[in-house]
């Protein structure tokens, strides 16, 4: 396992109860989008999102948030059928964006510098080029805890672009986060690691590129058809 699967794990070990509740409650929300959305939450799939040690803690914040009257829905052994009220609603504005702040993607890949070519003519342009704006966290000022400052960065953007050129951990954790939070995550990797890939992710369809140039057209490609008709 990478050692930097220790760092993430290590900032969300010690959350307190009322954040755990806050996440499980944003994790709802996320996944519904707007008031009147029922979504299925899965205990067992689902606890870690909310910095949970099991799908018994996570059963609890459950039942807290419904008998708080934050969630309205029916939950049972294994899973959740619900939706925040309006309550739950106006309990996390304004701080929620449930679709993340329009315009910004976040960009999960390796920091490798033979990389850097690929981001400075591929990622980037290729993101701007289709009107969206690109966070990597490593080209970011900030005075915070550079997992904080990922976690952050990818609950407010709108969608993910995540390359596993390297395979790094990292950006598996990332992505998966995204997607735990709804968002739209667009898979790329260079053809020349792209048969390393994780069997969990093999089912996925990722733009697989084999230059900068190549990679600017096909993300872009990519982004115009998947992103922007749900902008």
């Amino acid at each position: 396992m990478p050692s930097n699967w220790a760092q993430y794990a290590a900032a969300h070990q010690n959350s307190t109860v009322s954040t755990r509740i806050e996440k499980t409650l944003r994790y709802i929300a996320a996944q519904s989008r707007r008031p009147g959305g029922f979504v299925t939450v899965n205990k067992d799939n689902d606890y870690p999102v909310a910095d949970c040690q099991g799908s018994e803690e996570f059963g609890v914040y459950l039942g807290h948030l419904a008998s708080d009257g934050m969630i309205l829905g029916r939950i049972q052994e294994t899973d959740a059928i619900c939706s925040p009220t309006i309550k739950g609603w106006q309990a996390m504005e304004p701080h929620l964006a449930p679709g993340g702040v329009p315009g910004t993607c976040f960009i999960a890949m390796s920091f490798d510098p033979k990389l850097t070519e690929a981001f400075d003519l591929g990622f980037m342009p290729a993101i701007e080029d289709c009107g969206f704006s690109a966070v990597r966290i490593d080209r970011k000022e900030h005075n915070n805890q550079i997992t904080d400052e990922i976690m952050a960065g990818i609950r407010s953007a709108e969608f993910m672009v995540a390359d596993f050129t390297g395979h790094r951990g990292g950006v598996y954790y990332e992505a998966g986060f995204a997607r735990g939070l709804g968002r739209e995550v667009i898979y790329c990797c260079r053809e020349d690691s792209f048969t390393e890939r994780h069997f969990d992710t093999s089912v996925i369809n990722h733009v697989v590129w084999t230059g900068p140039k190549d990679l600017r057209r096909k993300l872009a490609d990519r982004i115009k058809a998947t992103i922007l008709p749900k902008a």
